[in-house]
């Protein structure tokens, strides 16, 4: 799937600043002696990287990856060159170390450039190198907790002097070995041009001020290796009390206040279960075994504490609030005397494992090092450690405005973005200042941008006079918060996004009389794009990595709403290269860590039937015939004598009930029937490839599973399935996700269905009467809505969608959130406010309403079934692997439609319109629309 042309020959060297660095600037500089008519520029990097040439922002990119080799990324630089001097600067990194993108490849940077077709330039020794040292500190870690605060430091240098030439600091490039065609992966991506975009509105103007005592210990000025470090301190309390403490550490740590332990996380012994030979400490938010909570009561007097953490080159730091206390009643001392000086004892490493440690061991023989008391170490516990006061204020973002000291703005976007927040600002002299992103904005306070992903801080030492800074992390965010920590006045200039642009629009489009779906619609779109760059993400505000089933979803959305193909193939791709041993599919791509969720290979089979359906892609479909079969192979070895799934594997899944019984013999319906849908897709794909007998196979496998799950989770009494069944015992309960799971695996018995209906569905709001087993959330009202769709109870979907997704939209959410029930009071503080998961109405709005979907592969044949008992009317224009196909209806008196429907390409068309309906229907046809079947 070669997206951009190679180069004819590889040339040139990868490059580096140094063996030490992770974050390094590579310069180069050439002449031309006129204006070429063609410029090519490939490069590759281990990591990631800003790619700027003379002096304007190119692009950011690639996305990650964890292949073992490289993938070429192209650029045209054609309109950038100049006659005469040119530069190229990259502002690189390599990969650290984290949960989802482990070291993949080896840290690096290549690059090559055609002149004309011609004239070439590529890495060597010619090119300057720098390190990158006004990023401080390990950059943000993605791992499944919350994300460090980065820093930096514009006091050492800016990039403006690499634009120039002029920077001191450029030395000879390290050659690091040649480039070669082997080391590249067979296909390349063609990245997209970044753009400014300014921040329309200045939402809030207001102070921030300290109020709790926030304890910051930093081990860098100990650390010598990775280890188990000791902080010691004391801090006296006039009177006793009860307080929660809330800590903040990525690694591993304990916490004793008076010789008991109150806190710990990541203690318990751990291997790397992907790769057992890798045995090192791994940090507690990798592990997922996240505490940050906890209480504590402090003694009258004087009250010791200590800190045992484990500390490596990525977190050597660790902070904690005193919820309960003000801000002097827990000021530490280095010594147990009020007139001591303020600060921290720090000792280590220990040679000790850290499940070992204990607060009875004997610290006293350690060499410890006085600290003094670090207020910023952890800038984001900083920040929750202080009240903040908003003012009224609504003011053009374009403005110059002067904070005063402790005073911050709020600037905002208007939507969710991804991208790298960049800004301009003067101060008389050096000076500090505070950034924080958000998604949300409540009375002027700085909210988390994720549950999980809260810690999205930047901490910025500015140099006296003009400063431009821009982050480094591409990040998702529409509100950016900017405190001042300077004791003077300092000017913000300009506030901008620099973000990828979107392509052109040119796919699909959908218009109908309700406001309320046309609203769902364009939110739809605007959150598909926002979750998506170079591949797709489960939240602008979360990781930099692929989740399979999100990613599989979007994909499909994304298919029928925008008419993206390219970027799910490249997904499908990568997930097959990530592909484990036995079979299963990661969870989470680029991943080296095993992370896995019990149905996520499933996902990837019922993603690739979708995208043949959609492109007719016989050579993809060869392609990846191999690790669907694994994946078939890899659920076989979990299947009972009854060919249903049991075991760990469905223990392992995100849609089994919490208090089922965890046993290794208990059949949980809704597992099983995402089983049976992978096993639809199976049938479907061998199909397509002519597979004959392992066609047959599956679908005799198919009857004998739902015969089995049937007889087991059944419940013919109240004409349900129970949740699952244990020992021969259902449970007592039937829950939305078991039944319409069902529902949609298509096994609830026909003679039923009926009653099922009636148990199961209401005419009016909310339309379910059953319970759902998690957290209401668009993703599980869409399994319903797709469900229902697949047994022809459209109408009832319509209703479903028009409730559920218009609450969202009378509630002004923009994008759709990761959970949300309309019947509670929403808050925007307890959930990703943009997930792609949930645009299931994209497509149902297309298919159903509109009424067009492809019955063969490509869109080569269309069915054509408006929901004409909902609307009165609809447009709409779908982006097809061949052209567009426009269509538009109009109910007439007669009751039944006038359909104009046209296409760029030949394509067969069966209506299914009721008869009664096509009898009085007329239809105007392009001339390369050919009806076939009923109607």
């Amino acid at each position: 799937m070669k997206l951009a042309p190679y180069p004819k020959s590889f040339e040139g060297s990868w490059i580096w600043e140094s063996d030490e660095s992770d974050k390094c600037i590579l310069s180069y500089e050439f002449y031309l002696k006129e204006i070429p008519a063609s410029a090519d520029f490939w490069f590759a990097v281990g990591e990631f990287a800003h790619i700027y040439v003379n002096g304007m922002h190119l692009t950011y990119g690639p996305h990650a990856g964890s292949s073992n080799i490289y993938s070429i990324n192209y650029l045209d630089i054609t309109f950038l060159l100049q006659s005469g001097r040119n530069n190229i600067t990259v502002l690189a990194s390599a990969p650290d170390l984290s949960l989802y993108s482990r070291p993949k490849t080896p840290k690096g940077f290549w690059a090559q450039i055609l002149i004309d077709e011609s004239e070439h330039f590529a890495t060597g020794p010619d090119w300057k190198a720098a390190p990158a040292s006004h990023i401080l500190n390990a950059p943000p870690r993605r791992s499944a907790g919350c994300l460090p605060v980065q820093s930096f430091d514009l006091r050492h240098h800016n990039l403006q002097e690499f634009f120039d030439g002029k920077s001191e600091l450029n030395n000879q490039a390290q050659l690091l070995r040649k480039a070669e065609a082997t080391q590249f992966n067979p296909y390349s991506q063609t990245l997209r041009e970044s753009s400014s975009n300014p921040f329309p509105k200045i939402r809030a103007l207001g102070l921030f001020d300290q109020v709790l005592p926030s304890m910051h210990i930093d081990f860098s000025s100990v650390y010598t290796e990775p280890g188990a470090y000791v902080a010691t301190s004391y801090f006296y309390i006039e009177e006793e009390v009860k307080t929660e403490i809330l800590t903040f550490s990525d690694s591993a740590f304990k916490i004793f206040i008076n010789g008991f332990l109150i806190n710990e996380q990541g203690s318990q012994t751990f291997i790397n279960d992907a790769d057992p030979s890798w045995h090192q400490e791994m940090s507690a938010m990798e592990r997922g075994d996240l505490h940050p909570m906890c209480a504590a009561t402090l003694k009258q007097g004087w009250n010791s504490l200590r800190i045992l953490s484990y500390a490596d080159k990525h977190s050597q730091r660790l902070a904690l609030n005193f919820v309960s206390l003000s801000l002097e009643e827990a000021i530490p001392h280095i010594q147990r005397d009020k007139n001591s000086e303020r600060g921290h004892l720090l000792a280590g490493p220990l040679n000790i494992p850290f499940p070992n440690l204990a607060g009875s061991l004997n610290f006293n023989l350690l060499h410890f090092t006085p600290v003094p008391l670090n207020s910023f170490s952890d800038i984001s516990i900083f920040l929750q450690a202080c009240t903040y006061k908003a003012e009224s204020y609504d003011e053009d973002g374009s403005k110059t405005i002067t904070l005063a000291p402790n005073q911050y703005l709020c600037y905002d976007i208007e939507q969710i973005r991804s991208g790298c927040v960049r800004i301009s600002i003067d101060t008389p002299q050096d000076s500090d200042i505070f950034l924080v992103f958000a998604e949300s904005f409540n009375d002027g306070i700085p909210r988390s941008l994720h549950p999980l992903h809260g810690r999205r801080a930047i901490h910025v030492k500015l140099k006296a006079g003009r400063n431009n800074w821009e982050d480094f992390f591409p990040v998702g965010l529409r509100y950016v918060f900017i405190l001042s920590a300077a004791n003077f006045d300092i000017n913000i200039n300009d506030v901008q996004l620099l973000a990828l642009q979107k392509p052109e629009s040119t796919g699909t489009k959908f218009e109908g009389p309700d406001s309320d779906m046309n609203e769902i619609w364009k939110r739809s779109l605007s959150t598909l794009n926002s979750c998506s760059e170079y591949s797709y993400m489960d939240s602008p505000t979360g990781r930099r990595a692929q989740f399979l089933r999100d990613t599989a979803l979007q994909s499909i959305y994304a298919m029928t709403a925008t008419g993206q193909y390219e970027q799910a193939k490249t997904s499908l791709i990568e997930f097959s290269h990530g592909q484990y041993e036995t079979g299963e599919l990661p969870s989470v791509y680029p991943s080296s860590y095993l992370y896995t969720v019990g149905e996520s290979s499933m996902y990837w089979v019922i993603w690739l039937q979708q995208y043949l359906l959609h492109t007719n892609d016989t050579e993809t479909a060869e392609t990846l015939l191999t690790t669907l079969k694994e994946i078939v192979n890899y659920y076989y070895f979990f299947e009972n004598d009854d060919e249903l799934l049991a075991g760990s594997v469905a223990i392992l899944s995100s849609q089994i009930p919490d208090d089922a019984p965890m046993a290794p013999n208990t059949i949980f319906t809704s597992f099983n029937c995402i089983y049976l849908r992978m096993q639809s897709a199976v049938s479907w794909i061998y199909s397509f490839l002519d597979l004959d007998e392992d066609t047959q196979k599956v679908r005799d496998k198919m009857l004998r599973i739902s015969k089995n799950l049937r007889s087991l989770c059944w419940d013919s009494n109240n004409k349900l399935f129970a949740d699952w069944n244990s020992d021969g015992t259902q449970s007592n309960t039937h829950s939305v996700e078991s039944n319409f799971l069902a529902m949609n695996a298509g096994i609830i018995p026909s003679n039923s269905i009926n009653d099922f209906l009636n148990q199961a569905t209401s005419q009016e709001k909310p339309h379910l009467k059953l319970e759902f087993l998690h957290p209401k959330s668009p993703f599980l009202y869409d399994l319903v809505t797709q469900a229902a769709t697949n047994i022809n109870l459209r109408s009832w979907a319509f209703d479903v969608i028009k409730c559920y997704w218009g609450a969202m939209v009378k509630d002004e959410l923009s994008t759709w959130p990761e959970f949300y029930d309309p019947y509670n009071d929403f808050s925007k503080e307890n959930t990703s406010l943009c997930h792609g998961i949930g645009c299931g109405p994209a497509q149902f709005l297309i298919n159903e309403v509109a009424g067009i979907r492809p019955a063969a592969p490509g869109y080569e044949q269309i069915y054509f079934n408006p929901l004409i008992d909902k609307m009165d009317w609809a447009r709409a224009r779908i982006k097809t692997i061949h052209g567009h196909i426009k269509v538009e209806w109009l109910k007439n008196p007669e009751g039944g439609v006038d359909v104009s429907i046209e296409s760029a390409y030949p394509v067969d068309m069966i209506p299914q319109l009721k008869q009664e309906v096509a009898n009085n229907s007329s239809f105007h046809l392009s001339d390369n629309i050919s009806i076939i079947g009923r109607n």
